[in-house]
């Protein structure tokens, strides 16, 4: 299987309530999703870094001293999504990050840029509140 940007997908959804869970990479407490309704979008990274998608980007934070693939998504005020709550990380087969432990990410530093971009999601979020 290889690494690419078509692997994995990018869900918008609602969910209901939200667990607390803690980095073993860093010194950072982050929340699970749970008691998650449809999805209400769903994007590849390849469309999202296309420009596809208005209101979304994707950039590679990676540099010299950090080869590895660093995907931080940004989420800006022309994104018109109604009713979201939550960025999730799914495989194109629909099995999210957040669910399952034993779902291999494909991309390599996508764990690191998976905290990232959940707190990215999570401070884009809070202006619907």
């Amino acid at each position: 299987m290889g690494a690419d940007t078509n692997m994995l997908e990018i869900v918008f959804a609602n969910c209901a309530s939200f667990d607390d869970g803690s980095s073993l990479f860093a010194d950072a407490d982050y929340l699970i999703p749970s008691d998650c309704g449809d999805e209400l979008a769903r994007y590849t990274m390849k469309e999202i870094m296309n420009g596809d998608i208005t209101g979304l980007e994707m950039f590679d934070e990676s540099d010299l001293s950090n080869p590895e693939e660093n995907y931080i998504l940004y989420i800006n005020e022309e994104f018109e999504l109604e009713g979201w709550n939550t960025v999730r990380l799914s495989t194109p087969e629909g099995e999210y990050a957040d669910e399952n432990p034993q779902v291999q990410l494909p991309a390599p530093g996508i764990g690191f840029a998976l905290i990232a971009m959940l707190g990215a999601a999570m401070l884009a979020g809070r202006r619907n509140e």
